[in-house]
């Protein structure tokens, strides 16, 4: 199930440009999801509001999304988005050979999905003491897992990957700390 949070804000009397604009009425907002109807939020006059949506996970695909609002209350229903938040499960599948996951330690673990078998595993939990997981690696069907478990308790972040060419991994544990805070810099982590 996918849940979408949508925070929708009026002005306050104070931001005198908007109030003619911002009524004091009832807001009906319409939430669609890639064109389909997800649900309504419905609250009254300048106040905030939000609202959880849950909508099938199928209306999403991968890529680009689209999350409209349509304001059903007439030329008079004027509200200002504040913020709008999909939350999503997410399948312990690779994808480009990359996926960071958050799991709880101590237990086994199976990511899927990767291209080849020189695939590697991160306890990324501690930016400064990044530590590889052993992981033993399977085949299955022309694809390759991943089976591992952390030695430590507690919520961890995981980083598997394989290497494919686009990452460094013995770089990565060279310099772990500034490899981690670059990778995540440039958006890999």
């Amino acid at each position: 199930m996918l849940i979408v949070k949508v925070v929708l804000q009026a002005l306050s009397s104070t931001e005198s440009d908007w109030t003619q604009v911002v009524t004091n009425v009832q807001h009906r907002v319409w939430v669609n999801v890639n064109g389909t109807f997800a649900g309504e939020l419905q609250f009254e006059g300048q106040s905030n509001e939000q609202a959880k949506i849950s909508v099938d996970q199928s209306l999403v695909s991968e890529g680009v999304n689209t999350v409209r609002l349509t304001a059903q209350g007439g030329s008079n229903d004027v509200s200002l988005v504040d913020y709008i938040q999909i939350t999503y499960r997410h399948t312990f599948a690779a994808d480009d050979n990359l996926l960071r996951l958050t799991a709880v330690g101590g237990q086994a673990i199976t990511v899927t999905g990767f291209s080849g078998a020189a695939v590697r595993v991160f306890d990324v939990t501690d930016t400064s003491g990044v530590e590889e997981i052993a992981a033993k690696v399977e085949q299955h069907n022309g694809a390759y897992s991943a089976t591992f478990a952390s030695p430590r308790v507690g919520e961890r972040k995981f980083l598997a990957l394989s290497n494919d060419g686009r990452i460094d991994l013995l770089g990565l544990l060279r310099i772990k700390h500034l490899t981690y805070t670059v990778r995540i810099m440039q958006g890999l982590l």
